[in-house]
């Protein structure tokens, strides 16, 4: 059974969270655009906007250390992640122009063992959401046992309200419905955030390591499924080989513009990824530490620990595995018939050669590369 890929699948999930977000909508002649557009304007105001002011303002408002230090890491990552937002929506339109671009990369992949390859980096890309949404999930569900375990009547986080919440149980299940709803939204929505970089290099990574095959069977009989051995190609052979040649050349090109496209809005969401690890693990750090133990508000902050240091872990992991994919590329050229072809296909593959060598590397803020070293420094 031959595989169909669509590379543009491994961005299911998020598409679905961020159409629901109001990134992309009805056509302005249909009528849904304007109960859209409402909807949209509705949920930014709700959760985006509104939903981080209660817990910044409260960490302004609180008098000691236990207090602030319960509500600033969510404060700021909450903050964080509508600066993360806010970037993506503005580069959403880029981020839609990849799709013809991943479709002809697929049509390119003709073997069983390429599509095996790119089948496996968009599962894995599918994979790494659904990690992280269960981490944000399961904070979720800690925060619960906060209010569960309360003496009194609390809210999972401490917040601001324009109204005192404690004063009658109506306000203060008013207050709990706002706050748990809101929290699901905003896990979800900075699951779609947090993961969007590392499925886009996964997806890159998979399609580098399929170039790579095809650039080994340049030149060997098994190109058209026959034996492993080398063999001296005749001309019409040669010419079908400095073809493909070219054409593997093309396919670098376009997957080097595509991690060019992506490395701007990648940039700044990674940088932002980073800032609000650091943040929240020294948080977590100093009330674990200084300010007492609460087995209920600890666990929840543990697991949120876990959370944001996962998604910088698979980021680094992600980017480190593409540089390592764009290293192999120049051994698959090594690694393919060279010496049988013709002298003008030798040539392009030098040049070929030469430019691969060049290994690029997500940067995040421009300056700080998105690689497995990087994680060790910043956790």
């Amino acid at each position: 059974m031959t595989l169909k890929i669509n590379s543009w699948d491994a961005f299911k999930y998020h598409w679905r969270v961020w159409d629901l977000s109001g990134f992309r909508g009805p056509q302005r002649q249909s009528v849904w655009y304007i109960p859209y557009k409402l909807y949209t304007i509705a949920i930014t105001l709700l959760f985006p906007i509104y939903y981080p002011i209660c817990f910044t303002v409260e960490s302004f408002l609180a008098d000691n250390l236990n207090d602030f230090c319960e509500v600033i890491y969510i404060a700021m990552a909450d903050m964080t992640l509508n600066i993360k937002f806010l970037t993506l929506f503005c580069v959403r339109r880029q981020l839609l122009e990849l799709r013809p671009i991943l479709k002809r990369l697929d049509a390119r992949a003709k073997t069983e063992e390429e599509m095996i390859v790119l089948q496996e980096g968009i599962d894995s890309a599918k994979k790494c959401f659904l990690i992280i949404l269960r981490l944000f999930y399961s904070a979720f569900v800690t925060s619960q046992l906060m209010v569960i375990f309360s003496a009194e009547a609390r809210l999972m986080y401490p917040a601001w309200y324009p109204f005192d919440y404690q004063a009658s149980r109506r306000k203060f299940w008013i207050a709990y419905g706002y706050q748990t709803i809101g929290f699901l939204v905003q896990c979800t929505q900075a699951c779609s955030v947090d993961t969007y970089p590392q499925a886009y290099m996964r997806v890159l990574t998979a399609h580098i390591r399929a170039l790579s095959l095809r650039i080994e069977r340049i030149g060997r009989q098994n190109f058209s499924g026959a034996s492993s051995e080398l063999t001296c190609s005749k001309e019409d052979e040669m010419n079908r080989n400095y073809d493909e040649l070219v054409s593997c050349i093309k396919d670098h090109k376009t997957i080097i513009e595509l991690f060019s496209t992506i490395q701007k809005p990648i940039s700044g969401t990674s940088m932002a990824q980073f800032v609000c690890t650091g943040v929240a693990q020294c948080t977590i750090g100093v009330y674990m530490l200084y300010v007492g133990f609460n087995i209920s508000i600890m666990l929840n902050m543990a697991v949120f620990f876990v959370s944001v240091t996962m998604e910088t872990l698979i980021l680094c992991y992600y980017g480190d595995l593409f540089c390592q994919e764009c290293e192999e590329l120049s051994k698959a050229i090594y690694n393919c018939n060279w010496t049988a072809q013709s002298s003008e296909f030798r040539k392009v593959l030098c040049f070929f050669l030469f430019r691969s060598q060049r290994v690029n590397v997500l940067m995040a803020g421009n300056w700080i590369p998105v690689r497995l070293p990087t994680f060790v420094m910043v956790s």
